[in-house]
């Protein structure tokens, strides 16, 4: 996916004549300091009420056109709270101890450096689900943030309806890359690799029937669709991928696709890619 050129060409700002129809100002610049003492209030002038089921959103961006981007774009989604905003790695860590979203959505290119601020937000507020929203497509960032403990991760350029459904998506517990990611990251078959296959690193460790689910579900299968193909039962694969995760110490599936990609498995088909999205598009279950 190309990165945007410029910030307006995610979420299409509204023209003068328009805010002036509709009786909407254009919204001032809000810093963190300032907002955080009307943390209920919107940037874009509506009022917003977080629910107990609503997403209440904390945005961490050091642009502040995207971050108005961002607001403009989720200000007709009435189960999105956004109860603040951040510039830095610090704000970041800061403001989720402060205003308590249950989501974070934060560029990597932070100062202070988003990864650190995600490592740091999963150890300190296990509870709190992180999605990456950024320019960077490179695997080895893709892979990093991922591994530091993000839920879900999106290039910007998106749309305003995608990024609704994508905070949504993780809010319930899902975990998701784009599909264009997910294939290039994993490039795996949904083809059942043999237990006895001779085990190579990462997977060296495993017994061969936890070899065999951890390739299967690192393909992007559910557990049920695991158990399918092997003729074992959903709660028998659970236990299976417990073990697995206890073993090479992984907090998420998503981990463990990235570790599986690592992994020699012999011969692939074109149908890899498509075991990344089952269920909901992009998804790799939950974490």
């Amino acid at each position: 996916m190309r990165p945007p050129s410029d910030v307006t060409s995610l979420f299409p700002r509204r023209s003068t004549s328009d805010d002036a129809a509709t009786g909407r100002a254009e919204p001032a610049e809000t810093t963190p300091q300032s907002f955080m003492a009307t943390a209920s209030a919107s940037p874009t002038g509506r009022e917003t009420i977080a629910g107990d089921g609503a997403i209440r959103l904390l945005v961490i961006d050091d642009h502040p056109l995207f971050r108005h981007g961002i607001a403009r774009a989720l200000a007709s989604e009435p189960d999105v709270a956004i109860v603040g905003f951040g510039e830095t790695a610090a704000d970041a860590i800061r403001l989720v101890g402060l205003l308590l979203p249950n989501v974070v959505v934060l560029d990597l290119n932070l100062p202070g450096g988003g990864i650190g601020a995600i490592e740091a937000i999963r150890a300190r507020y296990s509870e709190v689900r992180v999605l990456v929203l950024t320019v960077e497509d490179d695997r080895h960032r893709v892979t990093a943030a991922m591994q530091a403990g993000a839920h879900g991760y999106l290039l910007k350029g998106v749309s305003g309806r995608e990024l609704a459904e994508t905070l949504r998506l993780v809010h319930r517990g899902n975990l998701y890359l784009p599909p264009e990611l997910g294939a290039r990251l994993l490039g795996g078959a949904t083809r059942p690799p043999p237990p006895s296959a001779a085990p190579s690193a990462p997977f060296a460790g495993l017994t061969p029937r936890e070899r065999q689910i951890g390739l299967l579900v690192s393909q992007g299968l559910s557990n049920r669709e695991v158990g399918f193909k092997l003729d074992l039962t959903e709660n028998t694969v659970k236990h299976y991928l417990t073990e697995i995760m206890r073993k090479l110490n992984l907090r998420n599936r998503v981990q463990l696709a990235l570790l599986g990609s690592q992994q020699d498995h012999g011969p692939t088909s074109e149908a890899g890619a498509s075991g990344i999205g089952r269920g909901e598009p992009g998804t790799f279950g939950r974490a």
